[in-house]
């Protein structure tokens, strides 16, 4: 993937608490619009970090919105011509619409298999699509501004962003059509100082593994280790700062729980990371 994390991917507000003298608590947010394309890259991005008011910081959220890039939509018209030409036998043609694709986007849908099996001497199938027509796809569902919860098809990654954490109090969730983000505020004595659950789905299994490469095993890759939690296989770092993280996928959806603590202490944070990780699902 090509910085799909840095990608989305993450879509947290990383909140840092700064109290002095008889000064308001401010707290740092992310402010901003990502442009993703719907195959994992990020197209735009103005996202800013900015201090606030800790009683205005429900007002700013990252906003991410969802295309299909140009060069994407290239590859689907291409790709949506090969299936013709697989359906009608004309292996020829199709084998040269393939090996464009696959030279532009080695992981395009099934494009890979089917210049593999055309080079074998074999005919492959046709992909029929997500809903039964050659390349289209579910459109999903934008959630309003100002809706109290998410609605359309993200709803099925609230389970991801309970509404209780232990030793946290929640904020409301900040949503779009693909991505789900909810920031929890600690007790004024922990150790942690943020923790940001953010989910995200994915059009598969293979894009959400490689979303985990680039949004979690890049930015975050000191101090690396593997953690099994409720049966999922988690990658654990932390970046040169203060934060770390624990992430993992399931099916075609990325979970990533992020913290941060003081400077340099950021290693110590598995255990409660660990711990947060247990109470979801």
């Amino acid at each position: 993937m090509r910085r799909l994390g840095s990608l989305l991917v993450l879509v947290a507000l990383s909140t840092t608490l700064l109290t002095s003298g008889g000064c308001q608590k401010k707290i740092e947010v992310q402010s901003g619009t990502r442009t993703v394309c719907t195959y994992g890259e990020v197209v735009t991005d103005t996202v800013k970090t900015i201090s606030v008011p800790a009683n205005k910081a429900s007002g700013y959220q990252v906003k991410t919105v969802t295309i299909t890039c140009d060069r994407h939509k290239k590859l689907e018209a291409l790709y949506d011509a090969a299936q013709a030409d697989i359906a009608k036998g004309d292996l020829d043609a199709a084998q040269i619409k393939l090996t464009q694709i696959v030279a532009s986007d080695s992981a395009f849908r099934q494009a890979s298999a089917q210049l593999a099996t055309i080079k074998s001497g074999k005919k492959p199938t046709a992909d029929a699509g997500d809903s039964g027509s050659t390349g289209s796809k579910p459109t999903p569902t934008t959630p309003k501004p100002g809706d109290d919860q998410p609605t359309g098809p993200i709803q099925s990654l609230l389970k991801w962003t309970p509404d209780s954490i232990m030793g946290f109090t929640a904020a409301k969730p900040a949503a779009d059509a693909l991505s789900l983000t909810r920031q929890y505020v600690p007790a004024s004595d922990s150790k942690v100082k943020q923790l940001v659950i953010a989910v995200e789905q994915f059009r598969d299994k293979s894009y959400a593994t490689a979303g985990l490469d680039a949004n979690s095993k890049r930015p975050y890759s000191k101090d690396a280790s593997k953690v099994s939690v409720n049966g999922h296989s988690a990658y654990f770092g932390t970046d040169n700062t203060r934060y770390a993280i624990l992430a993992f996928t399931k099916g075609s959806v990325l979970i990533q729980i992020e913290m941060a603590a003081e400077p340099g202490k950021q290693a110590a944070l598995k255990s409660d990371l660990i711990a947060v990780a247990k109470q979801l699902p």
